[in-house]
Order: structure tokens, then sequence, then C-alpha cells
């Protein structure tokens, strides 16, 4: 992998790691395994935005629903920051 592609350093969204494989008998030692790993902290952090956004923005129809959406949001901002 390129060293400037970012997602070969596991930064973003996707991270890639290619390693060789090892050689099995008979098999040239040109096998390559290639592994990748989404990390969801970005739509979890996309859809804390939105609804904090919603709850102070947006008029709600009571409090209760303002604070659904805020408690929505925080809890969102939480299990993205774990997904770091």
């Amino acid at each position: 992998m390129p060293e400037g592609n970012p997602a070969a350093q596991g930064h973003g969204l996707n991270s890639v790691t290619a390693t060789r494989a090892p050689a099995q008998r008979g098999e040239e030692p040109s096998s390559w395994i290639i592994e990748t790993t989404v990390s969801p902290f970005h739509c979890l952090y996309q859809d804390a935005l939105e609804f904090h956004k919603q709850s102070h923005l947006r008029l709600p129809r009571s409090e209760a629903e303002a604070s659904r959406l805020a408690r929505s949001a925080f809890l969102l901002y939480m299990e993205s920051s774990e997904a770091l």
C-alpha cells in the first residue's frame, strides 16, 4: 500500500492492512492478505450533530421532545468517542 494513502495509515473511515502471507509448499511467496476495518465514528458523530441541531434549531413540539433529542445526541457523541 502506498504510504501517502490515508486508509493505509489507519486514518478516516477505513483502515486497510496488507501483509504477505506465508508461502505454502509449492506456492509462490507473492500472496497477500488484505484486511479492511470500518470505523463507525464518522456515522455516529454525524447523527449526533443532526440530533443536537434538531433539539436547538428546529423548534420541537414540546420540552420533552427537545430533551429526548438532546439525550440522543449526547449518547451518540459518547458512542462516537468510543469508536475512535
